[in-house]
C-alpha cells in the first residue's frame, strides 16, 4: 500500500511539473489543427473521387456524389468518435488534476511560502548549505538576457513554443532550494545539446555562469563529481526527470 501511494504521488508531481508544457503545446497545436484537418480532408476526398471514377469507371457525376454521400457520413462519425474521445481525455486530466489544483487553491500564500522553506533543508546529504535564509528572503530577478546567450537559437524559440521560457520558470521555482540541486541541474544543462558555441570551455566556468544568473553565490565546490546525478536517489531521478521535459 506505501508503495501504491508513493507510486500515485509521483503521478500527480509529474502531471503538475509537465502542466504549463502541455498547455502550451495544445495551445499551439489548436492555432494549426484546422489547416491541417484540411489538408488530410481533401486528400483523402480526391484520392476518394480518383478511385470511384477512374478505378470503377462511374460517371463524373455519380463519382462527385457519392464521393460527397460517403465523407458527409465519415464525418458525421468522427465527430461524434472525437467529442467522446475530447470529453473522455478532459475527464482522465480532471480526476489527475483537480486535486492538486484544489489543494493549491485553499492554500494562502503565507502558506506556501511557510511550507517551501520548511521543506528547504539547511543541509543536504552532500554538505552544501541552502541559498534561503530566512522566510523572506527575496532573491534578484533572473538574469534572462545573460543566461539566453549560451542557449541556441532552436531552443529559445522552437516553432512557436519558447522552451527557454518553460526553462527559467522552472529555475524560478527550483532556485530557492540547495546549492547542490541547483548544481545540477547546471550539469544537466551543460552536458545537454541545447548550449550555443558561447558555452564556456569548462564546467567551473558554467557554474559561476549560472549561480550569477539565478541571482545566487556560488558555492565553492565546482566540480562535475560533487553535482552528478544519482539515479538510485529518488530525488536526483525526479529532478533530472522534470528538467529532461526541457531540455
Amino acid at each position: 500500500m506505501p508503495k501504491i501511494k508513493r507510486v500515485w504521488k509521483s503521478i500527480k508531481d509529474f502531471c503538475k511539473d509537465i502542466e504549463p508544457f502541455v498547455e502550451s503545446f495544445f495551445l499551439e497545436l489548436s492555432k494549426y489543427f484546422w489547416w491541417i484537418f484540411g489538408a488530410i480532408l481533401t486528400v483523402a476526398i480526391l484520392l476518394s473521387f480518383a478511385k470511384l471514377y477512374y478505378e470503377i469507371g462511374l460517371k463524373l457525376g455519380d463519382a462527385i456524389f457519392f464521393t460527397i454521400l460517403k465523407f458527409l457520413s465519415a464525418m458525421i462519425l468522427s465527430t461524434i468518435i472525437g467529442i467522446a474521445a475530447v470529453f473522455l481525455l478532459f475527464l482522465i486530466l480532471a480526476i489527475i488534476l483537480y486535486p492538486i489544483k484544489k489543494r493549491a487553491a485553499k492554500k494562502t500564500p503565507t502558506d506556501i511560502i511557510n511550507n517551501a522553506n520548511a521543506n528547504i533543508p539547511s543541509e543536504t546529504a552532500n554538505g552544501f548549505k541552502s541559498e534561503v535564509s530566512g522566510k523572506n528572503r527575496q532573491l534578484p530577478p533572473i538574469d534572462r538576457e545573460k543566461l539566453g546567450q549560451y542557449f541556441k537559437a532552436s531552443f529559445k524559440q522552437k516553432g512557436s513554443i519558447d522552451r527557454f521560457k518553460l526553462l527559467l520558470d522552472m529555475l524560478e521555482i527550483d532556485r530557492t532550494g540547495s546549492s547542490a540541486n541547483v548544481g545540477k541541474v547546471a550539469l544537466l544543462i551543460y552536458e545537454s545539446q541545447i548550449m550555443a558555441n558561447t558555452k564556456p570551455n569548462s564546467f567551473r566556468k558554467w557554474i559561476v555562469i549560472f549561480f550569477e544568473s539565478l541571482g545566487l553565490s556560488c558555492p565553492k565546490e565546482k566540480s562535475k563529481n560533487k553535482y552528478r546525478i544519482n539515479m538510485n536517489n529518488d530525488n536526483d531521478a525526479k529532478l533530472k526527470f522534470k528538467y529532461n521535459l526541457y531540455i
